[in-house]
């Protein structure tokens, strides 16, 4: 992920109900960054829409994951 400034990420993870199943922020630098997404153990295998979005902007990159068992 390349961002323009050191921040905080938020990754959210959606059922395909849009309903919120787990939330992670972590710290990214300025620039190109390697991002590693650790689901909660006890998430059901299907498929899910994962959320990238800087604490301060309003813009989100959305991905579509699936969760297999």
């Amino acid at each position: 992920l390349n961002v323009r400034q050191a921040g905080a990420l938020i990754m959210t993870l959606y059922d395909m109900n849009g309903r919120m199943v787990d939330q992670q922020t972590v710290p990214v630098s300025g620039g190109v960054n390697t991002l590693q997404y650790r689901p909660k153990a006890d998430l059901l295998a299907g498929m899910y829409i994962l959320s990238l979005k800087m604490k301060d902007e309003s813009t989100a990159i959305n991905v579509k994951v699936i969760k297999q068992p």
